[in-house]
């Protein structure tokens, strides 16, 4: 977590925090550019698309130790060719005690600030890495953006687990989340 900064755009939603990191991959090797921002096509995100959004690095020592792994997994699962610049963001929501104190469901908040959306990228995959006093926060995906046609049933992703998909086929949300215990921090 020392690593994250906070994303601006979590004004208006759950209190997130993220780091970015644009790497590719050479022979087995993941190399990681210093380009801090990103800018997400406003087609796509109409509230923070449009404009540079800048974020931490994530270190070159996590890409090249405990996120190697999930970073070839999804070179390999997608079969991405070497030299091929990706995006890798951890993210973090949280929902303080003193924010939340309620176990009263209408105290759930959203997660992303978006509803059923796209990204706009080709390939995508979720990795949960942390998954602390956490009531919902379902991942569903759908093939229509009105959420008529669901593909699966929401799932909780727990830690250690991942979902990969197809960002530009299909449209994916996050259900909206709140503490278990309304008196300990919820973190995502």
């Amino acid at each position: 977590r020392e690593n994250l900064g906070e994303d601006p755009s979590s004004l208006h939603f759950m209190k997130r925090e993220k780091s970015i990191a644009f790497v590719y991959v050479m022979g087995g090797t993941i190399v990681r550019l210093d380009q801090d921002y990103f800018i997400q096509n406003e087609s796509y995100n109409d509230f923070s698309g449009g404009y540079k959004r800048y974020y931490p690095l994530i270190p070159r020592e996590l890409i090249s130790s405990e996120m190697k792994s999930v970073i070839l997994q999804f070179k390999r699962y997608y079969g991405i060719a070497d030299g091929t610049i990706m995006l890798v963001q951890i993210q973090s929501s949280t929902i303080e005690p003193a924010t939340n104190t309620s176990d009263d469901s209408d105290d759930d908040e959203s997660v992303t600030g978006q509803g059923i959306h796209t990204d706009g990228a080709e390939r995508a995959t979720l990795f949960c890495l942390e998954r602390t006093n956490v009531e919902g926060a379902k991942n569903s995906f759908y093939a229509d953006l009105d959420g008529d046609v669901p593909l699966c049933d929401g799932t909780v992703l727990k830690e250690g687990h991942l979902a990969h998909f197809k960002d530009n086929e299909i449209f994916h949300r996050v259900s909206p989340a709140s503490q278990k215990d309304g008196s300990k921090p919820m973190r995502r």
